[in-house]
This record gives structure tokens, C-alpha cells and sequence, in this order.
């Protein structure tokens, strides 16, 4: 049965590229959702900042030291500027498109800022945002997943993937303010097993918003025994 729908499924995407093929969203060159010099056309994130005040500037984008107590994560890194209208049609495409190809062209993305600042990645471990198993069945995969095995792949960061687990299905958070979101995330995330404090965990997401997702991942695994906790996303939302 696996290999019938493996193979429909190549049928399929043949057919697509065939008929449809693929082409950057900038450019509208063929063979892409986005070419190599439009690519490197993005614009990183150049200043960091403290994810919970978002006004002071920082290297790697720790919580400062008038917001130090105030976040069970140690900081949040943002790798590309926002405001970009190309980042956020890959972006849309890869979670609500289900063009899962995009997935190498954000991660290259990540990793050429994202090793910039952090030189080494020893001890370094990514763990990615989970998605509730409903959810993650409507999408076909999860985004933060499939990102953070292509960055293992690409460094020698170790990525682990079911040690968080994500207990309970939340309504969106779309609509919802900071302290609403994090109401509506509590206790909605377990740890699998007890951590590595010497360790330094990277929770790896697509968009940060609020940073109260992130927030409540990091809080798991502190509970575990985690004592470095950073956030690890692609864009901020608004």
C-alpha cells in the first residue's frame, strides 16, 4: 500500500511539474520557488533585539538585563527581516501550500545567518517546535521538523525531534495578545525524558509572533533540567 501511494504521489508531482512548472516567486525563472540570486537577495537581520522589551538592541538577540527573570528562554534569534514580501509567500507557501521543496531554500536561509553569530555548534541541539499530531495530520508534516533535520544535515547539530511533545490542541493563536496566548498554551507541551543541562537547546520555528509558543516549549524544558534555551526563527510576525 506504501509503495502505491509512494508512487502515485511521484506520478503526481511529475504531471504538476510538468504542466505547472515550478518558478521563483520573484523572479518567475523556472525550475524554483525561489532562484539562487534571489535567495541571496534576502535580507538578514542585521540588529538583534531583546525579544520581550523588542527595543533594545542585542548581538544575538538575548533578553536584556532589565528583562532578565522575566522569560524562560535566554533569547530569541530572528534570521531575516520581516517586512520582505518574497520571505512571506515562501513562508505562506511552505505552511499553507504544502510546497514542502521550499523547505531547503529557508533553510539555507537560516543557516547563512544563523552561523554567522553562532560560530560553534558544539553541544548545540535543535528541537523543533511540535505541532498537535491532528494538526501535523491535516498539514501532511511539520514545518519546524522538516527544517531542523535539513539544518542537522547541513551542520553537525544534533536535532532531536519527539523529546517535546505537544499534549493538547489549542485554538489559534492568531488573534490573541501575549498573555491571552500564553493562557491558551499552558501546560500544552511535555518534555520526553530528562535533558542535558550542559547542553544549549535551539527550539526552531518558521514565525515568531508574541514568542509565547517559544515560551512555553522553553518552560518544558527547563522543567526537564534544560539551563540554555534559545528561540530560533525564520521571521517575526506582526
Amino acid at each position: 500500500m506504501k509503495n502505491i501511494f509512494f508512487m502515485f504521489h511521484k506520478l503526481k508531482k511529475t504531471l504538476l511539474d510538468l504542466f505547472f512548472p515550478l518558478r521563483c516567486v520573484a523572479c518567475k525563472k523556472e525550475g524554483a520557488w525561489i532562484c539562487k540570486n534571489c535567495l541571496n537577495r534576502l535580507s538578514l537581520r542585521q540588529i538583534q533585539t531583546c525579544p520581550i522589551c523588542k527595543s533594545r538592541p542585542r548581538d544575538f538577540g538575548e533578553v536584556c538585563d532589565f528583562c532578565h527573570g522575566k522569560s524562560n528562554l535566554n533569547g530569541i534569534f530572528v534570521v531575516a527581516e520581516s517586512h520582505q514580501q518574497v520571505l512571506r509567500q515562501l513562508i505562506h507557501k511552505f505552511k499553507y501550500n504544502f510546497c514542502q521543496e521550499v523547505s531547503i531554500n529557508l533553510a539555507e536561509l537560516i543557516l547563512r545567518n544563523f552561523s554567522q553569530h553562532f560560530l560553534s555548534t558544539e553541544n548545540l541541539i535543535l528541537i523543533p517546535v511540535p505541532l498537535h499530531p491532528k494538526r501535523e495530520r491535516w498539514r501532511g508534516f511539520n514545518q519546524s521538523a522538516l527544517l531542523s533535520s535539513l539544518l542537522g544535515s547541513y551542520s553537525n547539530m544534533l536535532t532531536l525531534k519527539n523529546v517535546l511533545l505537544r499534549t493538547r490542541h489549542t485554538k489559534s493563536q492568531m488573534k490573541l495578545k501575549r498573555q491571552q496566548r500564553l493562557r491558551n498554551l499552558e501546560d500544552a507541551f511535555l518534555v520526553h525524558g530528562q535533558l542535558d543541562s550542559k547542553s544549549t537547546y535551539i527550539l526552531l520555528d518558521d514565525i515568531v509572533t508574541t514568542g509565547a509558543t517559544l515560551e512555553a516549549c522553553a518552560k518544558a524544558l527547563r522543567a526537564a533540567g534544560a539551563r540554555q534555551v534559545w528561540g530560533l526563527a525564520l521571521s517575526r510576525g506582526t
